[in-house]
């Protein structure tokens, strides 16, 4: 058990690490703009990866191209609850009504 714990950590390092191009850190008002603006796309599916460390990570994924959200778990509930995970068969595949945007005085 200590060491599944010890390989996800170091997992979840390296993802942050080596993806530092594609993990964008914002708020829930930014990225409900980006989901309002690309929700009806059929192009473009959002996976939620998860959370972990108080934020959920959302994958955008377009066909020729991908960016991993970080959004503090203050901002937005993401209905279906999920750990934060590499592994991408567990991965959600998010819909218009997974999502709740918290309404915050500095958004």
């Amino acid at each position: 058990m200590k060491n599944i714990r010890i390989l996800t950590i170091l997992s979840i390092i390296l993802f942050i690490f080596f993806l530092p191009g594609c993990l964008n850190e914002m708020t829930g008002k930014e990225f409900k703009q980006i989901w309002d603006d690309a929700i009806y796309n059929s192009a473009v599916s959002y996976w939620y990866l998860g959370e972990n460390n108080g934020y959920h990570y959302i994958q955008e994924r377009w066909p020729s191209r991908f960016t991993i959200y970080k959004i503090s778990v203050t901002e937005m509930i993401i209905k279906k609850k999920l750990k934060f995970t590499l592994n991408k068969k567990d991965w959600i595949n998010l819909k218009r009504d997974d999502i709740e945007f918290l309404k915050l005085k500095h958004n």
